[in-house]
């Protein structure tokens, strides 16, 4: 990926979608993130969400129903068409801890991108998800070029830079995050109908 373009490291519940030159990243544990590419719109985006569900209905993109109902949204925002979008699924890890028991956070999230991807007909092409390392992301928004690293251990530095500063958006200084408040049956509905 090149060196010049802007970058963008996505925290727990950021959703972003552009059709403009960026580099988004972001590191995952049990966590998931859902990154879609339309090839004929040249439109990227990518979500990280840390639960599958918010039980209490909530618009909150931290919840995969929520974070993945947004990011399609946003997508189709820019012109894009259910025929075109692809998607990539990383995340959700399982911890060494988590192991022995059935079913993990990690597993749920995978679950519910892998459910509502395929209730929306997005195909998914690539998927980098379970074991028990976290994984780093990176997302060319000029070409969809997605990389994954499996990392062994994620550090505070994984998410601050050396001065003990969240990393944010580098370049233009914009805050481009999608932060409306809706319900999710909105959104779902809404997309039902012109999706």
């Amino acid at each position: 990926m090149s060196q010049d373009t802007n970058r963008l490291f996505l925290h727990p519940g950021d959703t972003y979608v552009t059709n403009g030159l960026m580099t988004i990243t972001t590191v995952l544990g049990s966590c998931v993130s859902v990154i879609l590419w339309d090839e004929f719109q040249r439109v990227g985006g990518m979500n990280h969400f840390v639960l599958p569900r918010d039980e209490s209905g909530g618009d909150s993109c931290r919840y995969g129903d929520v974070a993945i109902l947004r990011l399609l949204r946003m997508m189709r925002e820019y012109g894009c068409k259910r025929g075109t979008v692809s998607a990539h699924i990383a995340g959700g890890a399982r911890p060494v801890w988590s192991l022995r028991k059935s079913s993990s956070i990690g597993d749920k999230n995978i679950f519910i991108a892998k459910e509502m991807l395929r209730h929306h007909r997005i195909p998914i092409l690539q998927e980098s998800t379970g074991g028990s390392n976290g994984y780093r992301i990176r997302m060319n928004t000029l070409n969809g070029e997605v990389v994954v690293r499996p990392m062994s251990k994620i550090r505070s530095t994984d998410w601050y830079d050396k001065n003990g500063n969240s990393m944010q958006l580098s370049g233009d200084g914009r805050y481009p995050f999608e932060r409306r408040h809706e319900e999710p049956g909105q959104i779902q509905e809404e997309l039902a109908r012109s999706w």
